[in-house]
């Protein structure tokens, strides 16, 4: 028995030093390479390769994990109130789009209205009532033109965005 606990403490002995050499090099492009093989190395950095010596285990540092910041509270309910607030935002948005849609169908179809009226009961004044109705059209044309470009950069849903877009297909170029 003390001749086999002598073999394995001269196997320890002798193996310590070969464990402990490992290099590091940089690579043409900055990139660090670390090896305990000189041969793993990229062959353009194995001639500058440096032996890393082992240092002294009392030195350690230590670097505490990522930790996860804890919200309060109050910084909760911040959050949850900004996203209601926006919430409320988007569907007045949407609300004023629709409205303005409505709107401009409503004033659209009352100039067609005033303008065949103008056609069909012909008098002094008929000429001046057509080109009212039809600068009141042209707005109305005008107008739609705007709040189609509008729609793709809204926050609405795509059944509100199409529910503007039929109203608005009322209003004929």
């Amino acid at each position: 028995m003390p001749r086999l606990l002598s073999v394995f403490i001269l196997c320890l002995l002798l193996a310590a030093p070969a464990a402990g050499q490992n290099y590091s090099c940089r690579d043409k492009d900055g990139q660090l390479h670390f090896s305990d093989n000189l041969a793993n190395l990229p062959p353009e950095c194995q001639s500058e390769a440096k032996e890393l010596k082992p240092r002294a285990t009392d030195n350690l540092n230590f670097v505490p994990g990522f930790s996860t910041p804890v919200a309060s509270e109050r910084e909760v309910e911040q959050q949850l109130r900004e996203i209601e607030l926006q919430e409320a935002r988007e569907k007045r948005q949407a609300e004023q789009l629709l409205a303005q849609a409505e709107e401009l169908v409503s004033q659209y179809n009352g100039a067609i209205r005033a303008k065949n009226d103008a056609y069909r009961s012909w008098d002094y004044s008929s000429r001046e009532k057509v080109k009212d109705a039809e600068r009141q059209i042209q707005l109305a044309r005008d107008a739609k033109q705007q709040v189609l470009e509008k729609l793709p950069r809204a926050k609405l849903s795509r059944e509100k965005k199409a529910r503007i877009k039929e109203l608005l297909e009322q209003i004929e170029e």
